[in-house]
């Protein structure tokens, strides 16, 4: 933190409020200079630390508290509701506003809630998204997507967008909050209001340059959020988010037919080339279409696939353990919705808690025991399920095109399931027959570990280098 030039000093201690415990960091600026920018210093943390040593809290204080032997006075420290930011506070208000304030509180913590403030900026991630939709919906007894807290980012954007739904004027004039009629559900918490598949992660302008991302196999576009954090500020970066996670019946929507809606949304955002695409593992099929589709329209492209699944004739095409798990857990959960013996029950629930965690990536780990989410893991092991079975049909066509290819450790390694069986030197000689060219570009980490710190910094610096290079930048 002291890294930033406006900061003299600085100390970070935890901070436990009820059950939940965040890192709060205390500045204190240079004698003379400008008042500490909070959300610099914010920044810069992101590009240095690992997202949980990233604080929840920036205090700027005139001096740090310290006691009669010179040493810091922790009881000195104000609390993070009790102290500045740096940045004046915009209070919730409208009834509606107080109502997303409070469940944004109650999931994000901290001090009082700035209406203005970013969603990811109060230390919000996509576990977060979701658990604030559900609550709003429940609450609100309306459907609620977590596409929208991303999309809306603040609490003033989601009180915006949630007004029209409940026939309210978004005033400032006091009253109770708004009675509604609707029965809430999960399918109706998940179903998603904002019409498209494209959630903006930095968004300044039309025409700067910005990073398409397509979700990985599991459809969720969250891992672009901390990528995101450590891309140079000139790129913009937007990620389609596979619709069948907030639409089951969508789940088995087929790579073509994905493609098609993802380039409708981003013609619909970016009108005009260059266009640059990135996608990830099992999102590399649709990536591959949306490339293909732009370059047959004469539209200048940047095709990025990080460890692509490879689907051709030639190699062996199969959904493998993952696929075997999923089915397995889908399966139970549909036998437990009917199953009405307590011992066959019980068997049923003690096997999809076996499965879980081995489904679930270990960052959500904590989410499986959240009573929050108990509705959730079916329908996102059903999604899932049908994700995969959507993809294996897939078969990859030549790209008129370049082709920039990451591979992480184990891809290089060869014991990677996108190799699909094949050697390394076979896997990339099938890209070679693919693409006009190809470029093959070195990531450290593992498939999955790749886009976490600490190696995520090391992947966003091979992007950026190659958007910058295309872009004759």
């Amino acid at each position: 933190l002291t890294a930033h030039p406006a900061v003299r000093s600085a100390v970070v201690v935890p901070f436990l409020d009820g059950k939940r415990s965040s890192l709060v960091a205390y500045l204190v600026g240079q004698s003379g200079a400008d008042p500490i920018d909070v959300a610099e210093v914010r920044r810069l943390a992101r590009t240095r630390l690992p997202a949980l040593l990233v604080p929840s809290h920036f205090i700027v204080l005139a001096e740090l508290p310290t006691t009669s032997s010179g040493k810091l006075d922790r009881r000195a420290l104000p609390r993070p509701d009790d102290a500045s930011t740096g940045k004046s506070l915009t209070p919730p208000r409208t009834p509606l506003e107080k109502i997303v304030a409070r469940v944004w509180h109650n999931e994000l913590g901290g001090g009082p809630v700035d209406v203005e403030q970013d969603f990811a900026d109060a230390g919000g991630n996509s576990l977060g998204a979701m658990r604030i939709a559900i609550r709003l919906g429940r609450e609100l007894e309306l459907p609620v997507s977590p596409t929208e807290v991303l999309l809306r980012r603040t609490v003033a954007g989601m009180a915006s967008w949630i007004a029209p739904l409940l026939h309210v004027v978004p005033s400032e004039d006091a009253g109770a909050p708004p009675a509604t009629t609707r029965a809430p559900n999960v399918l109706s918490v998940l179903d998603n209001q904002s019409g498209t598949d494209l959630v903006w992660f930095r968004r300044r302008e039309q025409d700067a340059p910005a990073l398409y991302c397509v979700h990985p196999g599991g459809g969720s576009a969250h891992w672009y959020q901390r990528l995101t954090q450590h891309l140079p500020e000139w790129l913009d970066v937007g990620a389609f988010q596979h619709p069948g996670l907030t639409n089951p019946a969508r789940a088995a929507t087929s790579m073509a037919d994905l493609a098609a809606g993802y380039l409708a949304d981003l013609w619909a955002s970016q009108p005009v080339g260059p266009y640059h695409i990135f996608a990830w593992c099992g999102g590399a099929p649709i990536g591959w279409e949306m490339a293909r589709t732009l370059a047959e329209s004469g539209e200048q492209v940047t095709l990025i696939l990080h460890d692509p699944v490879l689907q051709v004739a030639e190699a062996q095409v199969g959904g493998g353990e993952n696929l075997r798990q999923l089915a397995e857990c889908d399966d139970a959960y549909e036998r437990l919705a009917v199953e009405t013996d307590p011992e066959q029950i019980q068997r049923l629930q003690t096997r999809i808690g076996e499965l879980l965690p081995s489904i679930v990536v270990e960052a959500f780990h904590d989410a499986l025991d959240d009573p929050d989410l108990e509705e959730i893991w079916p329908i996102a092991v059903k999604s899932w399920r049908s994700q995969v079975e959507a993809r294996l049909p897939y078969r990859f066509g030549p790209y008129a095109g370049a082709l920039h290819l990451l591979a992480c450790d184990e891809l290089a390694g060869g014991v990677h399931d996108s190799l699909a069986g094949l050697s390394l030197a076979e896997y990339l000689g099938h890209w070679e027959k693919l693409a006009t060219e190809v470029t093959v570009h070195r990531v450290s980490g593992g498939n999955v570990t790749s886009m976490l710190p600490p190696h995520v910094a090391g992947l966003a610096q091979v992007l950026a280098e190659v958007v910058r290079t295309e872009d004759g930048r």
